[in-house]
């Protein structure tokens, strides 16, 4: 991104969007009204407000917690699994994590890697 203005952001969240769907990954209408929400308001001068969802899409706890326990195996395998000198050393071992993560069997996805989920035959490792 160019700058951090919200129509480079904006750009930035449609082009993602377009990616993740040529891997066979789709973002719901939902996801895609409350992140670009997120984008264009005015900073600390809007509340920040989830759009209520559509009538036949189901959220549950479930889809939360699957986020939310990415999230922590990642704080805990990559962000802080050994003391980095600098913030730069953590991103670069970004991508090499993701790979890993991605590639490797999890036993609550029956053996399966989570990268074995997408259609797309890029996506092998």
């Amino acid at each position: 991104m160019p700058d951090e203005k919200k129509e480079s952001a904006t750009a930035f969240l449609k082009a993602a969007i377009a990616y993740y769907a040529s891997l066979g990954v789709t973002v719901a209408p939902y996801d895609r009204q409350w992140l670009l929400l997120q984008v264009v308001r005015l900073p600390r001068c809007l509340p920040r407000v989830r759009p209520a969802p559509h009538p036949h899409q189901a959220y549950t706890p479930k889809t939360n917690g699957k986020a939310e326990r990415f999230i922590q195996t990642a704080l805990r395998e990559w962000a802080y699994a050994k003391a980095y000198t600098h913030s730069d050393g953590r991103t670069a071992e970004l991508p090499i994590w993701l790979h890993r993560y991605n590639c490797t069997a999890h036993g609550s996805l029956k053996a399966k890697t989570p990268i074995s989920r997408l259609a797309s035959p890029r996506t092998t490792c």
